[in-house]
């Protein structure tokens, strides 16, 4: 039933959905327009704030490309890549397929939102490896969809960005709420308990909305990709992300 629901909205975003960086750019004139009506900004003046806010932004995007960095190789070091590759072989079906990945990626975000992504997507290429060489059909885009449906979580692990920076000294909100240790936001019960939650019902969405394994529309990757894949390394390829 899910799945004939969400048909119309995947072809509707498959053909109409224009590129994130445009939302990027339209958000950027919303701003700038909403500065100009709602505070006493000139045009010049936001024009600068704008300038300058980009610029300190560098430190802040130097740390996130550092973390990405940084767990490309973590994750691509040999006992995580012996890990991936031998929870890529664990599944026999298509469900436990999609409810694995998307279990694994939450996992990995938790600790940190880069691991997450890119564990994620290693994965998902490496048990669509081991199911088409078993013979399963398995959809490779709700494949993809679960392990970065498992993303959502980060924000509650160590990596969330608002809890730690309100509990460090001399963040810009201080004056105001003072300093949260990480024991009242990350591991506070109440995120606990959402953390877990997620952590059960998003694999079980997937499993839900899977295509039924006689469906036409479900897409595995191409024949030639498979064979560039080496089986002892699961295609650690750039060019078959």
């Amino acid at each position: 039933m899910l799945n004939t629901i969400t048909k119309p909205f995947i072809r509707f975003v498959e053909k109409y959905y224009p590129d994130p960086f445009i939302f990027a750019i339209l958000l950027t004139f919303v701003a700038f327009i909403m500065a100009l009506i709602f505070t006493e900004t000139t045009i010049i003046g936001a024009i600068m704030a704008w300038g300058n806010g980009l610029h300190g932004l560098m430190a802040f995007l130097a740390q996130v490309a550092f973390t990405l960095i940084s767990s490309t190789a973590l994750a691509n070091t040999r006992p995580v890549k012996g890990l991936l590759r031998r929870l890529s072989e664990l599944p026999r079906n298509a469900a436990a397929a999609y409810a694995l990945t998307c279990f694994v990626a939450a996992i990995a975000s938790w600790f940190t939102w880069a691991l997450g992504l890119i564990a994620g997507g290693i994965l998902a290429r490496n048990i669509q490896f081991y199911a088409q060489k078993r013979g399963i059909k398995v959809h490779y885009p709700l494949l993809v969809a679960s392990a970065y449906s498992g993303f959502v979580i980060w924000h509650m692990g160590y990596s969330g960005s608002a809890q730690l920076l309100v509990a460090t000294a001399g963040h810009p909100l201080e004056k105001l709420v003072g300093i949260i240790p990480v024991s009242a936001t990350t591991f506070a019960p109440y995120n606990v308990l959402g953390f877990l939650f997620l952590l059960v019902t998003l694999p079980l969405l997937m499993v839900i909305i899977k295509p039924k394994d006689n469906d036409e529309s479900i897409r595995e990757l191409p024949r030639e990709v498979i064979a560039e894949i080496d089986e002892y390394s699961c295609g650690i390829r750039p060019a078959i992300l």
